[in-house]
C-alpha cells in the first residue's frame, strides 16, 4: 500500500467526517427548531386568536433559531469536542483504560505477556515506528484486539485475555500485524474522532431522556407546561436516536473497507495468510464480543466486531453464517468474518473451513505451530538461520557503532529472499525508490529484525526493558560510537565503584552495528519511565561529551536526537538541553529553512569535500519548495535544531512529504556508497517527519544506490 496515498486518504476521510457531522448537526437543529416552534410559540400554549382558532405558526423566529443552534451545538458539538480533547490528552492509553485495559510492564516475566511484548517489539522495529504501549483486557474472554491513539508516538496495542490465551504465536502475530497496519496508515486518529462524534450524538439522546424523567417530577408549574416539556424531551430523544443511527452508519462505513486493507497488510507483513485465517476462524467459533458497556462507542477500533456474540452450544455453521450476515448489514463496523476468510482463501470454501474448527476454537489443520521459546523470547521462522556472519562489518577499535561502518553486512539469503521487490523500471511517484519502502510492512524487514534479535543476548534484551539498566545501555552505546574516545567516556559516565558500564560496553561491542542500533531502539521507551530529573541528567551528560559537529561524530548525533526527541515528547522540551544553543528550535521556522537544515545534515553525512557539495546540490535540485539554499557548517547542526526542523516539516501534506523524502534520498545515494550511518540518519529524519521507515536491508541500500546511479 502506498503510505503517502493512505495518509492523504485519511485526511480526506477526516474532512468527509467533519462534513457529515456538520450536516447531522444542521438536520438535528432543524428538527429541534421545528419542535420548539410547535410547542412554545402559540400552537400548544392554549391561547387563541380573536377568531377562536389557534394562533398562526410563524416559521421564522430568529431568537428561537439562535437559541436552538447554540443549544444543539453546545450539546452535540461541545460534547464531541470535549470527548476528542480528552482522548487526545490521554492518548491511546486512555482508550485502553476506559475499556478495562491493564498496561503490560516492559520487564514482565509472565510467559504470555512476554510473548505478546516480543511480538509487538519485533513488528514495530521492522516497520520503523515507535514502540507502542501494550495493554491486556484481563476480564474479556471474547477474542479481540485493537490499536488506539492520535499518532504513532502515543499509540497502544491492546488484546483481550481470550485473544492472549487462545491464539498461537503465529496467529497472535497475524492479528498484531493487522493492528500495526491501522497505526502506520493513519486509521487511529479517524477512529478517535469517530468515537467523539458518537459520544456527542449520544449526549443529545441522553438529554432527551433526562427531560422526560424531569417533567413529572418538577413539583410546580401547570400540567400544560409539564406535558410540553415531556413532549419536547420525547422529541429530542427521538432526534437524538435518529442522529445516533446515522452516526453509526458513518462509523460503520468508515470502518468496513479499512479492515480488508489491514488484513491484506498483515499478510504482506507476515507472509502467513494461514495464521490470519486460523485466527478469524477461532473468532467465528468463540466470538469477539466484549462485556464492558464502553465497547459500544469503540466498536470500530476492534479487530473483529466488539459487539459480536460468543458461540453457544448447539450453534452450527448456518446459524453462525446468518449471524455474520446480519452483522454485515449497514450498521456493521466490520465485514462478515466469512467474507474476510474467503478473501484470504478464495478457493478454500469458508463454510467448510468453519466446520473444521472444533468447539474450543482449535483450528484443525489450519493452526500454525506455536513458535515461542520456553522463555517467551523471540523465535524465528524456520527459514531464517539462527546465526549470522558479521564478517562484512568494518569494526573500528572493537566497536561496531563507529563512523564509516559499511552497509555491506552479510545478510542470509533466506532473509534477502523476503526483501520487498523493488522494480527499478517502475519507481514510485516522484521517481524515488526509497518512497516505495516508506510505511511498508514487509516480511523481509520482519525476518531481518528477528534475525538480529537472535544475536542480542537475553540479558541485554531484559536490560533494555528496565529504566535504570536501559540508561546504562544507552551510555554504553554512546561510548562505542566514538572508539577514539571510548575509554574517556567510560571514565566520565561510569558511576563510582561500579563496573556495570564497562561490562555493557564489552557485551555490546561484540554485536554487529545493526544489532546495536536495535538495542538502542529497544531501550528508548524504557528511558521514558525514568524520572524527569534523571532523563535530563542523562541527556546533559551525553551532550557534554558529544562532538559538536557531524563530521566528527555522526552516531553521536543519532543517539542524541533519539534521546532528546523522546524526552521532549514528554514535556521536557528545552529544560533538558545541554545549553541554550542546543535547545530545540521553534517549529514555527519556515519550511525552506527547515529543509535546508535537513539537507545539510544528510550532505555532511555523505563524506567530505566534493562529496558533501554534490549530495547537498542533489537534494536541493529535487526540493519541493524554492529557497535560497546554503550548505550549513557542521558546528551548527545540533540535535535540537534537527528535531525542530523535523517537527516543522512533519506538518507538510502527504504529497509534499513524498517529494521531500525523494530529495533526501537523492542526497544519500549521490555518492553511490551508502554507509550504515547515512541510512540510519535518513530513518531518524523520517521518524521526525512522522513517516515510518522500515529497517533498511544492506542489500536494499546497495540497490538504491546502483539504480539511482544508473538513471
Amino acid at each position: 500500500m502506498d503510505f503517502f496515498a493512505a495518509q492523504a486518504r485519511a485526511r480526506t476521510n477526516t474532512r468527509v467526517l467533519i462534513l457529515y457531522f456538520g450536516l447531522a448537526l444542521l438536520v438535528i437543529a432543524a428538527g429541534v427548531y421545528g419542535l420548539a416552534l410547535l410547542l412554545f410559540t402559540g400552537v400548544m400554549d392554549g391561547s387563541t386568536a380573536a377568531s377562536g382558532g389557534f394562533q398562526p405558526l410563524l416559521w421564522w423566529q430568529p431568537g428561537v433559531l439562535v437559541a436552538v443552534l447554540l443549544g444543539v451545538g453546545l450539546v452535540i458539538g461541545g460534547g464531541s469536542l470535549v470527548k476528542i480533547a480528552m482522548l487526545r490528552h490521554s492518548g491511546g492509553a486512555g482508550v485502553a483504560e476506559s475499556l478495562g485495559g491493564r498496561r503490560v510492564e516492559r520487564d514482565t516475566t509472565e510467559f504470555a505477556e512476554r510473548r505478546l511484548l516480543n511480538l509487538v517489539e519485533e513488528m514495530s522495529l521492522a516497520a520503523g515506528m515507535p514502540l507502542p504501549q501494550v495493554y491486556i483486557l484481563d476480564h474479556e474472554q471474547g477474542i479481540n484486539a485493537f490499536a488506539a491513539g492520535f499518532s504513532p508516538d502515543e499509540a497502544v496495542v491492546a488484546v483481550t485475555r481470550g485473544c492472549l490465551d487462545q491464539f498461537s504465536r503465529d496467529e497472535l502475530q497475524a492479528v498484531i500485524g493487522h493492528e500495526m497496519s491501522h497505526i502506520v496508515h493513519g486509521d487511529m486518529a479517524l477512529n478517535v474522532r469517530l468515537m467523539g462524534v458518537i459520544f456527542g450524538l449520544l449526549m443529545l439522546w441522553t438529554l432527551g431522556r433526562w427531560m422526560l424523567a424531569l417533567a413529572p417530577n418538577r413539583g410546580r408549574g401547570s400540567k400544560n407546561q409539564d406535558s410540553r416539556l415531556a413532549i419536547f424531551g420525547l422529541g429530542v430523544l427521538v432526534l437524538g436516536a435518529i442522529g445516533l443511527f446515522f452516526g453509526r452508519l458513518i462509523q460503520a462505513a468508515a470502518s468496513r473497507q479499512r479492515e480488508y486493507l489491514a488484513d491484506a497488510s498483515s499478510v504482506q507483513f507476515t507472509r502467513n495468510p494461514q495464521a490470519l485465517q486460523a485466527a478469524l476462524l477461532k473468532i467465528l467459533q468463540a466470538g469477539s464480543g466484549l462485556q464492558t458497556p464502553a465497547a459500544e462507542q469503540a466498536r470500530h477500533f476492534f479487530f473483529a466486531d466488539g459487539g459480536g456474540r460468543a458461540r453457544k452450544r448447539g450453534d452450527d455453521a448456518r446459524s453462525l453464517r446468518s449471524a455474520q450476515g446480519f452483522m454485515g448489514g449497514w450498521l456493521a463496523t466490520h465485514p462478515p468474518l466469512v467474507s474476510r476468510i474467503q478473501r484470504l482463501d478464495p478457493h478454500g470454501g469458508a463454510e467448510s473451513l468453519a466446520r473444521a474448527v472444533d468447539v474450543n476454537g482449535a483450528a484443525a489443520g489450519l493452526g500454525t505451530p506455536n513458535g515461542a521459546l520456553a522463555s517467551g523470547m523471540t523465535s524465528l521462522p524456520t527459514s531464517v538461520p539462527a546465526k549470522v556472519s558479521a564478517s562484512g562489518m568494518q569494526v573500528h577499535g572493537g566497536a561496531a557503532l563507529a563512523p564509516g561502518v559499511s552497509s555491506a553486512q552479510a545478510v542470509p539469503a533466506s532473509v534477502s529472499a523476503l526483501a520487498p521487490s523493488l522494480d527499478a523500471d517502475k519507481p514510485a511517484a516522484g521517481g524515488s525508490l526509497l518512497v516505495q519502502s516508506a510505511g511498508q510492512l514487509e516480511a523481509g524487514h520482519l525476518a531481518y529484525v528477528q534475525h538480529l534479535m537472535t544475536q542480542i543476548a537475553p540479558e541485554i534484551q531484559q536490560a533494555a526493558h528496565q529504566p535504570q539498566s536501559a540508561a546504562l545501555l544507552v551510555q554504553a552505546l554512546f561510548c562505542l560510537s566514538r572508539p577514539d574516545q571510548s575509554n574517556h567516556r567510560m571514565q566520565v559516565l561510569a558511576p563510582p565503584k561500579g563496573l556495570a558500564l564497562a561490562d555493557w560496553v564489552r557485551l555490546l561491542s561484540a554485536l554487529p552495528a545493526q544489532a546495536q542500533l536495535l538495542v538502542f531502539d529497544l531501550a528508548l521507551p524504557s528511558l521514558q519511565a525514568l524520572p524527569q530529573r534523571l532523563r535530563a541528567d542523562l541527556l546533559r551528560q551525553l551532550a557534554e561529551l558529544a562532538a559538536p559537529d557531524l563530521d566528527a561524530g555522526l552516531f553521536d548525533l543519532l543517539l542524541l536526537v533519539g534521546v532528546q526527541a523522546g524526552a521532549s515528547a514528554h514535556a521536557d522540551l528545552v529544560s533538558i538541553a545541554s545549553d541554550p544553543v542546543d535547545s530545540i528550535v521553534d517549529n514555527s521556522i519556515g519550511k525552506g529553512a527547515a529543509m535546508n537544515l535537513v539537507f545539510s545534515c544528510l550532505a555532511r553525512a555523505a563524506g567530505t569535500g566534493a562529496d558533501v557539495e554534490r549530495a547537498f546540490a542533489a537534494a536541493c535540485a529535487q526540493a519541493p519548495e524554492p529557497y535560497a539554499w546554503r550548505l550549513l557548517a557542521g558546528t551548527g547542526l545540533r540535535p535540537g535544531a534537527l528535531i525542530g526542523a523535523g517537527r516543522r516539516l512533519a506538518r507538510l501534506r502527504p504529497e509534499r512529504k513524498r517529494a521531500l523524502l525523494a530529495a533526501c534520498e537523492a542526497a544519500v545515494v549521490e555518492n553511490a556508497s551508502i554507509r550504515l550511518a547515512e541510512g540510519q540518519l535518513l530513518r531518524v529524519i523520517c521518524a521526525l517527519l512522522g513517516v515510518p521507515m522500515p529497517l533498511l536491508l544492506p542489500g536494499q541500500l546497495r540497490h538504491f544506490a546502483e539504480v539511482n546511479q544508473g538513471r
